[in-house]
This record gives C-alpha cells, sequence and structure tokens, in this order.
C-alpha cells in the first residue's frame, strides 16, 4: 500500500472517530448528568457554633455606631441575645431579647428568615430593635452559611420587619441576596465536583456543572433549623 493511500485511510479513520465521538457527546454527557442527579448528596448539612459567632460580632458591628457590644447564647432552642447601645445623649443602656428561629425560605422568588421573640423586653425604641436584630440576623445567615461577613452591609437598615413578636428579615432588601446565592452555589460545586464518576464521563460533564448548579439553586430548601447549646444548625434539601 502506498504512502498516499495509508495517509488517506488515516484521514478517514480519524473523521469517523470525530464524527462518532461528536454523535456520542450529548448522550454521554446527559448518563454523566443523570449519574450525578442520582447519585450527588441530597443534603447538606449547615452549622455555626456560638464561638463562632460571637467571632463575627466586632466585623458585623463596625458600621453601627449606636451598637456598643453584642453577645450572642445559644440555649437550648432560643438564641439569647445582650447588647450595650448608646441612646441619643450618650446614655448607655443594655438591651436583652430571648430569639426562637421560626422558619427560613429561600426560593427563588422569596428568601427571608423569620424569628420570635420570646419575650417583651424594651430595646430601647423601634429604630434600634431593628438595627440591633438586623444584625442578630445577619450574624445567624453569615455563620450558617459561611457568608463572609463583609459581603453584605447594614448601614441603611432595610427589609426588617416587626410585627408584635415577630421579626421576619427579607434578605435580599438586606442586600444578602448575591452573597448567599454564591456561598450555596459553592457548596453545591463541592459537592459536584466530589461526586464520583467514570473519569472520561467526567470530562464530558465539567463545562455542564455550572448550569447544574444553577439549576440545584432554584429548588433547593431550608429544613431542620434549630438552636442548641453547641450552636445553630439546618440542613440544605437539594431537589431535583
Amino acid at each position: 500500500m502506498s504512502f498516499l493511500n495509508k495517509a488517506k485511510e488515516a484521514l478517514e479513520s480519524a473523521a469517523k472517530a470525530a464524527k462518532e465521538a461528536a454523535e456520542n457527546t450529548p448522550s454521554k454527557a446527559q448518563e454523566g448528568i443523570d449519574f450525578i442527579k442520582q447519585n450527588i448528596p441530597k443534603t447538606i448539612p449547615l452549622s455555626v457554633s456560638e464561638a463562632q459567632l460571637n467571632e463575627m460580632v466586632k466585623k458585623a458591628i463596625a458600621d453601627d455606631s449606636r451598637i456598643k457590644s453584642l453577645t450572642l447564647t445559644c440555649e437550648e432552642n432560643e438564641l439569647a441575645v445582650e447588647a450595650s447601645i448608646q441612646m441619643v445623649g450618650g446614655l448607655a443602656i443594655t438591651a436583652k431579647t430571648r430569639l426562637a428561629l421560626e422558619h427560613c425560605e429561600l426560593s427563588p422568588t422569596r428568601k427571608t428568615i423569620t424569628m420570635r421573640r420570646l419575650d417583651q423586653t424594651e430595646l430601647g425604641g423601634m429604630g434600634v430593635a431593628s438595627s440591633l436584630l438586623a444584625h442578630v440576623i445577619k450574624l445567624v445567615v453569615c455563620g450558617l452559611f459561611a457568608v463572609d461577613i463583609g459581603a453584605f452591609s447594614l448601614k441603611n437598615i432595610n427589609g426588617i420587619t416587626i410585627d408584635k413578636s415577630l421579626i421576619t428579615a427579607d434578605l435580599a432588601a438586606m442586600g444578602a441576596t448575591e452573597a448567599v446565592n454564591n456561598a450555596i452555589t459553592n457548596k453545591i460545586n463541592v459537592l459536584l465536583n466530589n461526586t464520583p464518576i467514570n473519569p472520561l464521563l467526567k470530562i464530558v460533564v465539567s463545562p455542564l456543572l455550572p448550569a447544574l448548579a444553577e439549576k440545584l439553586i432554584d429548588k433547593i430548601t431550608i429544613e431542620d433549623l434549630k438552636v442548641a447549646k453547641t450552636g445553630i444548625t439546618g440542613t440544605l434539601r437539594l431537589s431535583q
């Protein structure tokens, strides 16, 4: 067989292999995605200890001159809050309250966290109360989701609604949506990248993982949010 014939056969073989690879890529990609969906862990544990919460306090209240100190204590089913607040005229008061975690929603259209006050002690007026409770909620959110405490600012307190004993925080109005979404996406990406899969399938699937992570985050829910003496815990559940 001449050199030209051999070269021709080699080119034809290469073209055939390339065509087969192109035809098989979509099915292989779908096979890989299906495998990951079936085998990825369906839950992500969340936790933050009392010590971790209090370590973040100094940075959390740095942009609020009224709050001089803030201490959080985790007890069974409640979060005890104690703060030193400077009022108008330089008078300092000590504000204390106890909070229970009621609910957290992480849908694409609504991201809120609701707490219930377990007492009716005075917190220094509605403005001061909103500011103090906003900082507490920010600490809980940043701690649970591993968000940097400086990722969003509370210089202008928005998104806090106090209705009798219920405190509802709209994370979007607080400016926390992007930071929370990024933190959750990072957690999902770790799960996706650590899901055991055939190396060849992983090569095909890897470019599709960011889009899969976006789909998963749109259906995520949070469960079992609770306070214990060890800290605050919860579970993110991935819905397929």
